[in-house]
């Protein structure tokens, strides 16, 4: 038994390949339901969870001994994998490169939920990569907007 008490939020988001809106409702219901699924297996906690047409943002809560850069990266990897398996979309999936994360404050959590759980009014009004260099900005970070082309 652990005699260690970790409480690690993260605010992670992550998008489709060239930002494209490929991921309508229904894709978009199934993932969510398998992501979650596939986290616990890999006793990964995820709080919150919202995939818009082309980003994910999700609230976890890291372990101890786990790292974001290995969640992350099984999150993505495993869900890109199911998608591709299932056939779920025209053609062949991927992640776009890297993401976005911020560490959270634990009495901002509630906060961050609804942020989190208001997607969809959210970007009726704005876009991804317009949300996404706003928080670049914010903290002072450089753009990160992967090219059109390969």
């Amino acid at each position: 038994m652990s005699h260690s008490c970790v409480l690690v939020w993260i605010h992670v988001v992550w998008g489709t390949k060239w930002h494209y809106p490929v991921l309508a409702p229904s894709v978009a219901h199934v993932l969510e339901q398998h992501i979650h699924e596939y986290a616990a297996s890999k006793e990964i906690t995820i709080d919150t969870l919202a995939i818009q047409p082309e980003h994910v943002h999700c609230l976890l809560r890291l372990g101890a001994s786990q790292r974001l850069d290995e969640v992350v990266r099984l999150l993505k990897g495993e869900s890109s994998h199911w998608l591709n398996l299932k056939g779920l979309l025209p053609g062949e999936f991927s992640w776009a490169r890297g993401y976005w994360a911020g560490s959270i404050h634990y009495e901002a959590v509630g906060e961050v939920r609804v942020y989190i759980a208001q997607q969809d009014k959210r970007h009726l009004k704005t876009l991804y990569r317009d949300e996404l260099r706003k928080l670049l900005d914010e903290f002072g970070l450089p753009p990160t907007v992967e090219p059109e082309t390969e």
